[in-house]
């Protein structure tokens, strides 16, 4: 297959391979590659666009009766809110029980994570780069910088928090589902800066990414799913350039969160659809064979509100939760809580266990953690500090104490 179709399989496969916005910025900081080759995790971050509702998965809060009128959630009574081996509760949700049964041992979920905001962009800054200045990469730029920035595709994105500060290329992705196929894939005029394909596809851009690179993508790539998931094809090419050597990184999303009307209804099936692609993340990184090398961390840029609106949505809510999976993190357990209402509470820094007056987790408790186990983390404190104080330094990912104690 020639540069030209690979480009256009890409883009049916919804990598838009464009690099043109992401060529390191004159004057940018720069993070030295820790080796030529890297053996370490590699990192699948889903982005919940919109901001998700814990309570409706991972922190579930039911309503005490069908009469109680300021239910946090009228969907599901607090008294069927199941309960994996290991003690992980989740919503009863069609769907949900199989999910969490399937990847009880090996999944951590992180609750009462404070943002410390309502609006989009900074949540989505904050949770994904664990800091709160415009100009911090996020967590999948950093590891493309410091592992994969020989490679041009590095960093792969299809969505989300993908600020690279400039440090290292980013090619971009879009969803094309979309009914054309292969023999339109050579309409391209070779002249023309950007390459254009007919029809539905759209355009994308002339990629800067190696020829040999694009050959080891290529012959990766599995059959595309066409079903109604996008996030099912953004794993699809995610793994396949995991197990090409190309990319160590890739940001994905799942949009339409953001349900301030009709909640319920709305937002219960995306959430259906997300633990689906994780699920299918895992059976996929399996016949891929990166399965032993993967992590998986999922979360959105905050939570919702704790009551109904007046049009049966959700606004904004401060707190959200993190859900990861995969290669050095001690799954079966459950970290932080809330409160009846969907309040953060503070936990015991040493036990994890809840504890009044303990330290309450921010994004940049779970950053420190993912720097540690993606091994950046001294290349990357001087210029991208956390600033997480003495005494603050959470174990997240460490089976320990108490950790897996929760609060309905």
């Amino acid at each position: 297959m020639d540069r030209r179709k690979f480009l256009g399989l890409a883009s049916f496969a919804g990598l838009s391979v464009a690099s043109l916005d992401a060529l390191a910025r004159p004057g940018a900081r720069r993070l030295p590659p820790l080796a030529e080759t890297y053996h370490g995790p590699r990192f699948l971050t889903i982005n919940a666009r919109g901001g998700w509702d814990p309570t409706s998965l991972c922190d579930p809060k039911g309503a005490a009766g069908s009469g109680d009128r300021d239910a946090v959630n009228a969907s599901f009574l607090a008294r069927d809110i199941a309960t994996t081996a290991s003690g992980i509760r989740h919503a009863p949700l069609a769907g949900f029980r199989g999910f969490f049964e399937k990847h009880d041992r090996r999944l951590l979920v992180i609750n009462g994570v404070d943002v410390g905001t309502l609006g989009h962009e900074d949540g989505a800054r904050h949770v994904w780069s664990g800091r709160r200045t415009d100009d911090s990469p996020s967590f999948a730029a950093l590891v493309a910088a410091v592992h994969g920035g020989a490679s041009e595709a590095g960093f792969l994105s299809f969505g989300g928090y993908e600020e690279t500060g400039g440090m290292v290329a980013r090619t971009r992705g879009a969803d094309a589902r979309t009914q054309s196929r292969a023999e339109n894939f050579d309409r391209v005029d070779p002249r023309a800066d950007a390459i254009r394909f007919g029809g539905p596809l759209g355009t994308i851009h002339a990629s800067r990414t190696g020829e040999g690179e694009l050959r080891a993508l290529q012959r990766r790539l599995p059959a595309l799913d066409d079903g109604p998931n996008p996030l099912i094809r953004q794993v699809q090419v995610a793994l396949a350039a995991f197990r090409a050597g190309v990319s160590v990184a890739v940001n994905l999303e799942l949009d339409g969160f953001d349900t301030h009307v009709d909640h319920d209804a709305e937002h219960v099936p995306l959430l259906a659809q997300l633990l689906a692609a994780v699920d299918f993340a895992g059976e996929e990184a399996e016949r891929q064979g990166v399965a032993d090398d993967l992590v998986i961390v999922v979360s959105s840029e905050f939570g919702r509100t704790s009551r109904y609106n007046a049009l049966r949505g959700k606004d904004h809510g401060p707190v959200t939760s993190v859900l990861a999976l995969g290669k050095g993190i001690a799954g079966g357990r459950v970290v932080g809580a809330t409160n009846e209402r969907h309040e953060a509470l503070a936990v015991d820094p040493t036990t994890l266990a809840v504890r009044e007056g303990g330290v309450r987790i921010e994004p940049k408790h779970v950053h420190q953690e993912l720097r540690r186990l993606a091994g950046i983390a001294e290349a990357c404190e001087a210029l991208y500090p956390l600033d997480v104080a003495d005494g603050e330094d959470l174990r997240l990912f460490s089976a320990r104490g108490e950790a897996r104690r929760a609060v309905a």
